[in-house]
């Protein structure tokens, strides 16, 4: 069997049977954006601003626990079965390091820095599990069997009862600090269900071992798609971080109302890029390029469905479920709601750099991208405040597929096709 057969048979068999079970994941945590758009209704603006800068503070924190190695570690249990648990043990160890650095970084920022208690002790109780993350190689081991069928229930089940009591909380407006005590919790049951499925197919945590030379092999081969990672996530979150430093926590309110709207749409890029992956992988091995084009013209269409629809209804919808208070958020919104469509082209088209072995791009522009969008954020957020902000986003996001198009090599079809998707020809 040719390796594109192996290839397009693995895409065919292994992807797709995960893909239902791994979609079930993403949208559970579709009920967390729900959740914290509820605090914004229920809590005021400047509460909600406090909120979202301790959550992307940690957030941008997080992108460094994983190190990208995920796909790397898959990979490798993939090819070699019988190493699985010196990959298990190695990985694991890999990410302790990285979450201990990240949790040390976040009490360093709690005892040192001037914001609010109530900022101070929702980034602790945000960090803290991350301290579990090691113990998410369960779920690659699981991945690379395709077998996430037996944890995702329960994993969905555990954020679906956290969810009911995170809504019990809102509509309660009890303490907003509860919210970072039942994130915890979440997190540690999380970590208890993986143990638990692991223990009961026969395997145990205690058999794992450490191997020096792969711990660096993780190193240098997941190094461009950790950069570009923690890149990508320090573009996305960093205008709330500087708006609450350079503005006010009204301002950040404002705008974290409409980045989590603007989130909830990249959710659909998203979701599709997972169910059309083996789709991708055949285009590009069996090098029919009908496949890409119809993707991008998809993707394309769905984007200026949303666009659209965010321009006619935003008014509406914001006035009625968040008042008149979030007015401002309304024009930051139609600011922003364009970056879907530049959000679903570069999807397809990280995918095939990643694909094709040409991970270095899409590093080079994640690096790029983030230090552009840090100096629009300061140049505009004093001026302008969040509206400020909307439009560094904007731009950052609209320059990432230009300079997808400008790096990519001149006969690559991606640049006729994503200039097609840009400008709505046929």
């Amino acid at each position: 069997m040719s390796i594109i057969t192996q290839i397009i048979s693995f895409s065919k068999t292994n992807i797709a049977a995960n893909t239902f079970y791994l979609l079930i994941d993403k949208i559970s945590k579709l009920g967390n954006f729900i959740v914290i758009l509820l605090i914004a209704q229920n809590y005021g603006i400047k509460t909600f601003g406090d909120f979202s800068f301790a959550f992307a503070f940690v957030s941008i924190l997080g992108s460094f626990s994983e190190l990208g190695i995920k796909n790397i570690v898959i990979r490798y249990l993939v090819q070699n079965k019988n190493k699985r648990d010196i990959y298990l043990g190695t990985s694991s160890s890999l990410i302790f390091c990285a979450s201990l650095l990240c949790l040390l970084l976040s009490i360093t920022y709690i005892s040192t820095s001037d914001d609010t208690a109530l900022i101070k002790t929702l980034i602790l109780f945000f960090s803290l599990p991350y301290a579990f993350r090691p113990f998410y190689v369960i779920f690659y081991y699981f991945e690379s069997k395709s077998q996430v069928k037996v944890i995702v229930p329960y994993l969905f089940l555990n954020t679906l009862v956290c969810l009911i009591l995170k809504l019990f909380l809102i509509l309660n407006k009890l303490n907003i600090l509860t919210f970072g005590y039942i994130t915890f919790v979440e997190g540690v049951i999380e970590v208890l269900i993986l143990l638990f499925i692991f223990q009961k197919k026969g395997y145990s945590i205690r058999k794992w071992s450490f191997d020096w030379s792969i711990f660096k092999l993780f190193i240098k081969e997941s190094m461009p798609i950790f950069i570009s990672g923690v890149m990508i996530m320090i573009y996305i979150k960093i205008d709330q971080i500087l708006l609450q430093k350079l503005s006010t926590s009204h301002e950040s309110g404002l705008y974290a109302l409409a980045a989590k709207l603007l989130e909830i749409t990249f959710i659909v890029p998203t979701i599709l890029t997972a169910s059309y992956l083996p789709s991708i992988i055949k285009s590009i091995f069996l090098k029919d390029t009908s496949i890409l084009m119809n993707l991008y013209k998809i993707y394309r269409n769905i984007s200026l469905f949303i666009i659209v629809t965010t321009f006619l209804f935003a008014d509406f919808f914001i006035n009625i479920f968040y008042g008149s208070s979030y007015n401002h958020s309304i024009i930051l919104l139609k600011i922003m709601i364009p970056t879907v469509l530049f959000v679903s082209i570069s999807s397809i088209a990280n995918s095939y750099i990643q694909i094709i072995g040409k991970s270095y791009i899409q590093m080079l522009i994640s690096i790029l991208v983030c230090l552009l969008n840090i100096t629009l954020n300061f140049l505009l957020i004093p001026i302008h405040q969040a509206k400020g902000a909307a439009i560094a986003t904007l731009l950052s996001y609209t320059s990432y597929v230009l300079l997808i198009m400008l790096f990519l090599p001149r006969q690559d079809i991606n640049k006729l096709y994503i200039l097609k998707a840009l400008t709505f020809s046929k």
